[in-house]
């Protein structure tokens, strides 16, 4: 019978982390807007705020660092609003 080894595993503290715990004040609008957010799309909270650091950076990427602009365009396709980051 063929046996079949499994790769080795890191020590403790010697592969790359999986997660990092941060700890972070928001005020209660903010904490209520994630949690709505999160119930919406039933994600947990983290997932929310993983999905919105996601977005910013690619609006960062797309509007700083490329020069491209961010357009909000309604559903008729006749206005648009210009959007930025701070």
């Amino acid at each position: 019978m063929d046996h079949m080894e499994e790769p080795p595993r890191p020590a403790p503290g010697e592969g790359p982390p999986t997660s990092t715990r941060l700890g972070v004040n928001v005020n209660a609008e903010t904490a209520a807007a994630l949690r709505e957010l999160a119930a919406e799309h039933h994600v947990s909270v983290t997932e929310v705020v993983r999905r919105a650091v996601g977005l910013y950076q690619f609006v960062h990427a797309e509007t700083k660092t490329k020069g491209n602009e961010l357009l909000l365009v309604d559903h008729e396709g006749c206005a648009s609003t210009r959007l930025g980051l701070l």
